[in-house]
């Protein structure tokens, strides 16, 4: 499921779109964040804390970490825990993406898409890395996506 939403970020950043990819990428701390916690509530704290540990790109020069800046982007959004947690289980019956390999991207137009494009690579590049190295041995994170697997 996580794969697929990924990979659903990486297609639509191919075909050159960039709002809705970006939406989706900065929800992944808090998807990753909310299948972490034994009741699947998304937590500031908590979404803070992934992107501290997980995240690697360039803080900027400004004094806010870019996890903070990420979460108030999240949260302009509007849409809750519970919504993104949908939109995941909605990945669980589609078997047409791709798979592990970076896309060719569609050539940025300026420095504020080509910022956007690399802002949702690394995070779709910390989502897979969080499951590789925590998620999929998680006995929480597991149990979490099997409920989803079995919601209607």
């Amino acid at each position: 499921m996580l794969e697929g939403f990924c990979a659903d970020i990486e297609d639509l950043l191919r075909d050159g779109i960039l709002r809705q990819p970006v939406r989706h990428a900065v929800a992944l701390p808090e998807i990753c964040a909310a299948l972490e916690d034994p009741g699947m509530r998304g937590q500031d704290a908590r979404y803070l804390a992934w992107c501290e540990r997980w995240l690697r790109f360039p803080h900027g020069k400004g004094g806010v970490p870019i996890g903070a800046r990420l979460l108030r982007l999240h949260k302009r959004s509007g849409f809750t825990t519970a919504r993104w947690l949908r939109a995941l289980r909605v990945r669980r019956n589609a078997r047409n993406y791709r798979g592990l390999g970076r896309p060719q991207l569609s050539q940025p137009l300026n420095r504020i898409e080509a910022f956007e494009a690399a802002l949702c690579l690394a995070l779709t590049d910390a989502a897979r890395r969080w499951y590789a190295d925590h998620g999929r041995t998680d006995t929480t994170v597991q149990a979490n996506l099997g409920k989803l697997l079995i919601a209607r």
